[in-house]
């Protein structure tokens, strides 16, 4: 019990890079909002490419071999659409925190980013 407490500790101190890229977690974008939204990704994930169409019906994209993507979004009709990378410590969001990839859109507005993921040494 206290090595499990110790070590969620020290795991919590490690700074905001250990919090986006857990070892093992694979690379992880999600969003969700109220009402419709939509979300169309270009996937390089393994030297396969790929369009991955996210919405309120299937919220997430996730490859433990993900390289890159291309993202395009309509924000939520119903309020703000917030999209989530997890699982890199790669952020192509500038006003991200420093806990979390994270980025909130208004409602119905629409934009894109792009994702590189450095690969896993």
């Amino acid at each position: 019990m206290k090595v499990s407490v110790v070590l969620l500790i020290a795991g919590s101190l490690a700074g905001p890079s250990a919090a986006m890229a857990a070892p093992g977690t694979a690379p992880t974008i999600s969003a969700s909002g109220q009402g419709s939204w939509e979300m169309i990704c270009h996937i390089v994930a393994g030297g396969d490419q790929s369009d991955h169409i996210l919405g309120p019906d299937r919220s997430s994209y996730s490859s433990p071999k993900l390289q890159s993507a291309s993202c395009s979004y309509k924000g939520a009709s119903g309020g703000p659409l917030v999209i989530t990378i997890t699982g890199t410590t790669a952020c192509p969001f500038k006003d991200a925190s420093a806990d979390a990839c994270t980025l909130t859109v208004p409602k119905g507005r629409a934009g894109s980013f792009e994702l590189k993921v450095k690969p896993a040494r």
